[in-house]
C-alpha cells in the first residue's frame, strides 16, 4: 500500500471524515482539496458542478495528490466544514440524504457553498413569509401546462394562484392545510412540486414546474418556512 494511500485511510477513520460532508453517504471515494472535505460520487460531481473556483475534487485513488492538498484535507476535514459552512441554518431547511434527488442534494449544496446562506441568514430569502413567481401548472387533463402566478403569503395564511393578472386567484388554499413534495415522477420533470391540499370532502392535487431548481426549490422552502413559524 502507497504512503498516500496510508494517509487517506487515517484520515478517513477521523470523526465525521467517514462520511460524505453533505448527504451523509457513507460511500466516500472524492474529497475537494480547498474546501477540505470528503464527499460521495453524487455529491462529488455536484461539487464540480460548482466550478473550480468554489472546490477542487479529486478521486481518492485515481488521481495524483499532491502533499499540501493532503495537508488540507488534515487541516480541515468534515466536523470542522460543517461548523462554519452549516453554521445557521434554519429549522425548515432539512439536510437532504443519500437517497433523495439529486435537484435536491444540488440546491443543497449551492445554498451551502455558493450562496452562503447558512454563514449569512440574511441571504435565506424564502424566510421573509412572502414568495411570489411565475410557475408551469399542468392542466386537469395532464396533457398541458401553463404558466400561472403563485403567491405564498405567511401573513395571509395563504397560496393563491392567478391565471390573468388583474382578477381575483383562482384557488386560496391556506398554508396550514397544504403539504409540499417534490415530484419528478408525476410529470417526469426533475425540478418540480406537488401541490396537496382538502378540497370540499376530496384532495386536490396541483403540479407545477420551472427550468431553475433554485425557484421550484425557494417556493418549497418558502412553505416550509411559514409552517415551523
Amino acid at each position: 500500500m502507497g504512503e498516500k494511500n496510508r494517509q487517506f485511510l487515517e484520515l478517513l477513520k477521523k470523526p465525521g471524515n467517514d462520511k460524505c460532508v453533505d448527504c451523509s453517504s457513507k460511500s466516500v471515494e472524492y474529497a475537494s482539496y480547498n474546501m477540505g472535505v470528503f464527499l460521495c460520487p453524487t455529491c462529488a460531481g455536484l461539487h464540480r458542478g460548482l466550478g473550480v473556483h468554489l472546490s477542487k475534487v479529486k478521486h481518492l485513488k485515481l488521481d495524483h495528490w499532491e502533499d499540501s492538498q493532503i495537508r488540507r484535507l488534515e487541516e480541515v476535514g468534515n466536523i470542522n466544514a460543517n461548523r462554519k459552512y452549516e453554521e445557521r441554518v434554519p429549522a425548515c431547511y432539512r439536510r437532504p440524504g443519500e437517497g433523495d434527488s439529486s435537484v435536491l442534494r444540488d440546491q443543497w449544496i449551492r445554498a451551502k457553498y455558493e450562496r452562503e446562506e447558512f454563514i449569512y441568514p440574511e441571504k435565506q430569502v424564502y424566510r421573509r413569509g412572502f414568495m411570489e413567481g411565475y410557475l408551469m401548472k399542468r392542466g386537469k387533463d395532464g396533457d398541458q401546462c401553463k404558466s400561472r402566478r403563485f403567491v405564498l403569503q405567511e401573513s395571509e395564511d395563504s397560496l393563491k394562484y392567478f391565471i390573468k393578472e388583474r382578477k381575483e386567484p383562482k384557488t386560496v388554499v391556506r398554508i396550514s392545510t397544504l403539504n409540499v413534495y417534490f415530484a419528478p415522477e408525476k410529470i417526469g420533470i426533475p425540478t418540480s412540486l406537488q401541490f396537496t391540499f382538502p378540497h370540499g370532502s376530496t384532495t386536490r392535487h396541483i403540479y407545477v414546474y420551472h427550468e431553475s431548481a433554485e425557484t421550484i426549490s425557494l417556493f418549497n422552502l418558502a412553505h416550509l418556512s411559514a409552517i415551523y413559524h
